[in-house]
């Protein structure tokens, strides 16, 4: 019987559209909203929204607004969204680099490094680090760089990649399933300058990893050995983590790394080790020095005194076996005065000789630094993954920046690393560029 009443029906969306909003909804709706604002994205669209939740746009419209009203949610100012990204540098380094992404964010000079001034020095360089692991997270979290399934991902150590660790377990929970975690170094008890002190070897940061970053479990693999070993201990590690090394019988391949490249100086586990050692020496003279530590006859040399030693510092015991080759290199890469160049990079405890300046002084110092650099791998002492293991990977992500890492960085961009997305500082960009 047809309905005489004058009155519309009732549709099934008018009963949608008068369901009784409640405040989680309110909620769900803000921060669906504006969520992918965080990873560099454009806000989800309100229609979009209500589709989802069967509400009308203007439901959705008005529900948004009333959550921030009654103050269910509210905008905080991150910390770290002062730290702009540089673009033009981004596409500057694409291009000159071949580089397929990179990120550069606006960074303060670091203070300078003298005297009573290293603790400040050492906490801006833990700060720029942070900042740095932030930019790299939010680009993982964004899904520029998604990891797939079955995807083998080898961590690094130091402080870049504890941060990218540690801000991606914030940020977001990656969707990938059957995703293992690989470790690549030994540890070296490095940790941040910070009040906590945080562990930041590989170990470490494959732990948080594989608990902390991934919806699905994620299998860690460790390698669960002091750097520095004898050689039998060595050959045992390196039979159990077989992915540190190409030369075994199990094929093998990393998809991903996440990792640093140091420089040898201060802040450098390696060097800081060489630099407590070097001061336990009598005072030494220029030409006491010189005969100490190689060539008698270096002409040209201004030599540098190290730096005065911290109450807390003493040596740790694993480094005994190659500590006076730590001390010898420490001491000639404190002869280089350029503010950004290190005679030494470092990927993964892997130790580089860096190409010096055209001029005579920088190359003899490059010299006597290979020298060193060639000691210490003649005895082979590190558990690492090799250099060939880390070529052999399909995309590295780098997470480096601050003084004297333009050297060590343009090392690895210049040498067939299969380096994908490079994220560093607006200086370290610049004076790659140069």
């Amino acid at each position: 019987m047809a309905d005489r009443s004058g009155k519309r029906p009732i549709t099934s969306k008018a009963r949608r559209q008068r369901r009784k909003l409640t405040d989680e909804e309110r909620i769900w709706f803000a921060l669906k909203r504006f969520e992918p604002l965080r990873y560099g994205r454009a806000m989800e669209e309100i229609r979009a929204l209500g589709k989802q939740k069967q509400r009308d746009p203007a439901v959705v419209s008005r529900a948004i607004s009333d959550a921030f009203r009654k103050g269910l949610v509210e905008i905080r100012t991150n910390e770290y969204a002062k730290y702009a990204r540089e673009l033009s540098l981004e596409e500057d380094l694409k291009s000159k680099f071949k580089l397929p992404g990179a990120v550069v964010i606006r960074f303060e000079a670091p203070p300078q490094l003298q005297g009573k001034n290293l603790q400040d020095f050492k906490a801006w360089n833990d700060e720029l680090h942070s900042a740095l692991g932030f930019s790299l997270a939010r680009m993982i979290a964004a899904g520029g760089f998604v990891f797939g399934a079955g995807a083998r991902i080898g961590i690094g150590s130091g402080r870049g990649v504890f941060f990218v660790v540690d801000w991606l377990a914030k940020l977001t929970k990656l969707r990938a399933i059957n995703v293992q975690a690989f470790s690549l170094t030994g540890a070296t008890y490095p940790q941040t300058h910070a009040k906590d002190g945080l562990r930041l070897d590989a170990d470490t940061n494959v732990n948080l990893f594989a608990a902390k970053c991934f919806a699905a479990p994620a299998k860690p693999n460790f390698v669960q050995s002091p750097i520095v070993a004898l050689e039998e201990e060595r050959k045992t590690v390196y039979k159990r983590a077989f992915w540190l090394n190409e030369e075994n019988s199990i094929p093998f391949s990393l998809t991903h790394a996440i990792v640093g490249v140091g420089a040898f100086t201060h802040g450098h586990r390696l060097y800081d080790e060489g630099r407590i050692r070097l001061n336990e020496k009598p005072v030494l003279e220029q030409e006491a020095a010189l005969e100490l530590y190689g060539e008698s006859k270096a002409p040209g040399f201004q030599v540098k005194r190290p730096e005065a030693l911290e109450a807390n510092e003493t040596t740790e015991p694993i480094f005994d076996h190659i500590g006076d080759k730590l001390a010898k290199l420490a001491y000639w890469c404190d002869q280089c005065t350029s503010p950004s160049t290190s005679p030494v990079a470092d990927i993964c405890h892997n130790l580089l000789p860096v190409q010096p300046p055209p001029d005579k002084k920088a190359k003899l110092l490059g010299g006597l630094v290979q020298g060193c650099i060639a000691e210490i791998a003649s005895q082979w002492p590190f558990i690492t993954v090799s250099e060939n293991r880390l070529r052999q990977t399909e995309n590295i992500m780098l997470v480096a920046g601050g003084p004297k890492k333009t050297g060590p960085i343009r090392l690895l961009l210049e040498n067939n690393y299969p380096i994908t997305l490079l994220c560093t500082d607006s200086k370290t960009a610049q004076e790659l560029l140069k």
